[in-house]
């Protein structure tokens, strides 16, 4: 049967409203991450590898990123941006990822950087010279406004407790008190804004130079190779390196 005007009017909408949302849906996709695993092991390799097989053909070219700590699940082709724990990212950064973060959260405690409570200043803010040096990507904290206790068995007062009440180490659940008006900064928080504008310095000087001659004054005033663990233990270094590049830049010999 011949459909009516009216029924004709509304299966064209129909088809309208779908291709229009197939292709939203499909605009969204180009901004789209894929995510199978959170820090599996070698012992899922296969599992994963399965599971990578399932899925890929479904993601149009669009890359797989997970927090991993091994690195052959890179070498195996199946993970494209690796989110590398700082405590363990040495083995990547011998590979040639083109697309590599780093994140740290409750167990990047021994010798590397972070944002807990209990640990200087400078533990903090030197995660962006090491940013820099690596040409790492992106960085992943999970801990923002996380105000529960493991797995959210109930509220906690962030001004009360800071480790989600005996969850992981102080200062790694959140980085924002709830305030009356919005969130208020920690002063951790804003050390790790410090950290991040401290790459863009960095990057300008070597935008006028190179990125070898700005690691080369990073590591002269530094005094040692930097690496995610070893870095200067005082809060002068990044005083005097941000000092130095602010003066090559004002001199205009760069």
């Amino acid at each position: 049967a011949e459909l009516t005007e009216e029924q004709a009017a509304y299966t064209a909408a129909d088809a309208s409203e779908r291709a229009e949302l197939a292709g939203g849906q499909l605009a969204m996709l180009e901004d789209s991450f894929f995510h199978i695993s959170d820090e599996p092991g070698l012992d899922h390799l296969e599992t994963y590898h399965a599971l990578w097989r399932f899925v890929k053909p479904m993601l149009r070219g669009r890359p797989i990123m997970d927090a991993i700590s091994n690195v052959d699940f890179y070498k195996h082709g199946l993970i494209d941006i690796p989110v590398s724990a700082t405590d363990h990212i040495e083995p990547f950064l011998r590979e040639p990822v083109e697309n590599q973060w780093a994140y740290y959260c409750c167990g990047e405690y021994k010798a590397v950087g972070n944002r807990f409570l209990a640990f200087p200043e400078y533990r903090n803010r030197i995660l962006g010279v090491q940013l820099f040096k690596f040409d790492i990507k992106g960085f992943l904290q999970w801990g923002y406004n996380f105000y529960h206790t493991d797995r959210s068995m109930y509220v906690i007062d962030p001004y009360l407790t800071s480790s989600g009440d005996g969850m992981v180490p102080s200062g790694d659940p959140f980085s924002v008190y709830p305030g009356k008006d919005g969130p208020v900064a920690s002063l951790r928080a804003l050390n790790f804004k410090d950290a991040l504008q401290d790459v863009d310095i960095l990057k300008a000087l070597a935008q006028r130079t190179s990125h070898e001659h700005v690691v080369e004054l990073i590591e002269k005033l530094a005094g040692m190779e930097i690496r995610f663990d070893k870095y200067p233990r005082n809060y002068e270094f990044i005083p005097a390196l941000m000092d130095a590049v602010r003066q090559e830049l004002e001199a205009g010999t760069c």
